[in-house]
């Protein structure tokens, strides 16, 4: 099945929100479900990268810094799939 955008929830974003989206058809990881709780942000995007998934949280201003440090870092060879 090809989805519009593999996603990946860190801790930070409700669990039973990736169920229901997975029930509604939505490719959705979690941090829970990929044994990433208590990762840091840089480790949990770079998971996400690895994965090719949209990295969903509510921890924006951390994820904004990191995406900048990321590009800046040129680590974006490999680029993320996302932040949302």
């Amino acid at each position: 099945m090809n989805y519009f955008a593999k996603l990946y929830f860190d801790e930070d974003v409700s669990v039973l929100l990736g169920k229901i989206l997975s029930g509604r058809g939505f490719d959705v990881l979690t941090a829970r479900d990929a044994d990433m709780l208590r990762n840091s942000d840089e480790e949990q995007l770079l998971f996400g990268t690895d994965h090719s998934r949209a990295v969903v949280t509510h921890n924006r201003r951390h994820f904004e810094k990191l995406h900048a440090e990321f590009v800046q870092k040129q680590l974006d060879r490999k680029r993320h799939a996302s932040i949302r």
